[in-house]
């Protein structure tokens, strides 16, 4: 530019604290929970779509995803039955959905990946995600349950190639590792029973 070209001061700037006041008083969750990112910022995905599809609380719908209790969720159905899809109909929320597991589970690719620890940005353990993930979802298809679970399985099945005889499904072990835990492994830590167990719950095949 011009040698004697006077720099000016933008008028307005951009910062985390003022973007999450737009962000809070917009309601737009889902912007916040980009602007958040790492374990927080997943959390507020999940929590917004059980808000959009369920019409609950934050309070409520934070509470049910970091629970150890499995049946909290049956305390979101009971108030927002009405709400509820009677039949397995592909949404924006449940590709929402799909996009969190592909990116935050089927992605992962290294040992590392599963250090809840790490403080890389955006990092979310795969394991709690999954299972935030599968809670959200058994949520959302509880008056449909046989019929989301199937399709549930069938998806995976093809996007981890466990359906073909090839060597697909051992490049995706870590996240098939990832879906075993959170699916198999009983909330809490408590003894291995089939209540207790997200995979059974959903009656996943």
């Amino acid at each position: 530019g011009r040698p004697n070209a006077r720099v000016e001061t933008p008028r307005f700037y951009l910062d985390s604290r003022s973007l999450m006041q737009q962000c809070a008083s917009s309601g737009n969750v889902r912007a916040g929970a980009n602007l958040v990112g790492g374990k927080n910022g997943f959390i507020l995905s999940c929590c917004d779509i059980l808000m959009l599809e369920l019409q609950v609380k934050m309070e409520d719908a934070e509470s049910f995803i970091v629970s150890d209790s499995l049946f909290t969720h049956l305390v979101l159905t009971k108030e927002a039955s009405k709400y509820q899809q009677q039949d397995f109909v592909m949404t924006d929320s449940y590709r929402q959905l799909l996009w969190l597991l592909d990116d935050h589970v089927l992605a992962v690719k290294t040992y590392g990946d599963f250090d809840a620890d790490q403080h890389r940005r955006g990092h979310v353990d795969p394991v709690f995600a999954a299972q935030s993930i599968f809670r959200t979802w058994l949520c959302l298809t509880h008056f449909c349950k046989k019929e989301g679970s199937r399709w549930m399985t069938q998806w995976l099945s093809r996007r981890l190639g466990l359906s073909e005889e090839t060597t697909s499904k051992h490049q995706h072990r870590l996240a098939c590792a990832a879906l075993v835990r959170a699916l198999l492994w009983p909330t809490g830590g408590g003894d291995v029973e089939d209540d207790s167990m997200l995979g059974h719950i959903l009656e996943f095949d």
